[in-house]
């Protein structure tokens, strides 16, 4: 019994020293992904992407603004209409041209 406790702590530290070698043998790559990692942040391409993420959180925010403007612009058209029927442009402009009319007429009288 003697010899297999021995057998199983060799074969303990092996499994052992394997993963370590393994651990160790995976840090230069990882530093290396790290560095690739870091690079591609800073590419162009990831200076747009971050660029079309804060337009597209701009033009999200727009959209909830977009109902009430178009709710006021009808109730501006609404309001010029009411204005241009309450201030009877065509009856002013009808009489604007026959004062003018006259006083056309009294120019020429005078002449």
């Amino acid at each position: 019994m003697f010899v297999w406790t021995w057998v199983l702590l060799v074969l303990c530290v092996a499994g052992v020293v394997l993963a370590l070698f393994s651990i160790v043998r995976l840090v230069p790559l990882a530093l290396r992904l790290k560095r690739r990692v870091d690079a591609l942040s800073e590419s162009p391409l990831a200076a747009s992407l971050t660029g079309l993420e804060m337009q597209s959180r701009r033009l999200t925010a727009l959209q909830g603004e977009i109902a009430p403007l178009g709710a006021r612009a009808n109730a501006a058209v609404t309001t010029a209409k009411s204005a241009v029927e309450d201030l009877k442009i065509p009856r002013a402009t009808a009489a604007l041209q026959d004062a003018g009319a006259q006083i056309s007429g009294l120019f020429e009288d005078l002449r």
